[in-house]
């Protein structure tokens, strides 16, 4: 599948995907940590926890849509074509972004020696779906005939 003109990502859709994924990250940190009694209570997302992880996915949201607002009217010159990218691609970027800003939002409180980690990888992503959204909005030059 192909984008061609227009790219919308369903977050509320992702959301509990997100966060089962998150949540997983979280558990994984507090289990391999050499002090795991004092961590598995602070490390992993819990029901309490939520509306903290609520802040953090609207966030993580408004990052994202600064990215993929491709919808802004555009002029195209006579003879030029759309290069098409991969919407399949750029969905599962914005997924791997935002498990990994989330979990570096978290680790920011909980565990702020792996945040960076995460934060970098969501970063990564990121700059993957711009240069990726770039090439959506390349022109290739089609010589008249």
């Amino acid at each position: 599948m192909t984008m061609s003109r227009a790219f919308h990502v369903s977050f509320g859709e992702m959301k509990t995907d997100v966060f089962e994924q998150v949540a997983i990250l979280t558990a994984y940190h507090a289990a391999k940590n050499d002090r795991q009694e004092e961590w598995c209570d602070r490390i992993p997302m819990i029901a309490e926890d939520q509306s903290m992880f609520d802040l953090f996915w609207q966030n993580s949201v408004a990052k994202a849509t600064r990215v993929l607002d491709i919808n802004a009217a555009r002029h195209r010159p006579r003879h030029m074509v759309p290069v098409h990218v991969s919407i399949v691609l750029l969905q599962s970027l914005v997924r791997i972004f935002l498990i990994n800003d989330i979990t570096a939002q978290w680790f920011s409180v909980t565990l702020p020696e792996a945040e960076n980690k995460y934060s970098s990888s969501a970063e990564a992503a990121l700059g993957q779906c711009r240069k990726l959204l770039q090439l959506s909005h390349a022109h290739k030059h089609l010589d008249p005939l």
